[in-house]
């Protein structure tokens, strides 16, 4: 079941910014799933976040960050097509702009960002909030 309730947002925002801090590489749907479901304590299928990456992409635009989706990817290391779609409808200056070298540039951005604490202030958490 796909869900579309906002309050999941600050665990996905937490959970993929945590895991590209440490591991400095995408998180899978299935990793993103098991995590969400540690912070929220109630078990989360991998197929929820569609809506809910679909709004990060907003409000990280809105916030002047890189578009943390793009961190999100498919058990083979792909990102859904879906993202790249989305993210030229808001930025139409990329249409022209080779689809693996957008895709490898915003996740280069993602993980040179050293202010992701907007996002988590965006969604009012903190570490004692929403933690491992």
């Amino acid at each position: 079941m796909v869900s579309h309730n906002p309050n999941l947002d600050p665990y996905v925002a937490r959970a993929i910014i945590d895991h590209i801090t440490k591991h400095e590489a995408p998180i899978t749907y299935v990793q993103l799933a098991d995590i969400v479901g540690q912070l929220r304590g109630d078990p989360i299928t991998h197929r929820s976040f569609g809506p809910c990456l679909d709004r990060m992409h907003f409000t990280c635009n809105d916030l002047e960050l890189p578009t943390i989706s793009f961190m999100v990817v498919r058990n083979d290391g792909s990102l859904n097509p879906i993202v790249t779609e989305f993210y030229r409808h808001i930025h139409p200056e990329t249409v022209d702009v080779d689809e693996i070298e957008l895709i490898r540039e915003v996740q280069q951005a993602c993980l040179d960002c050293k202010n992701w604490q907007k996002l988590l202030d965006y969604y009012s958490t903190t570490d004692s909030e929403v933690t491992h």
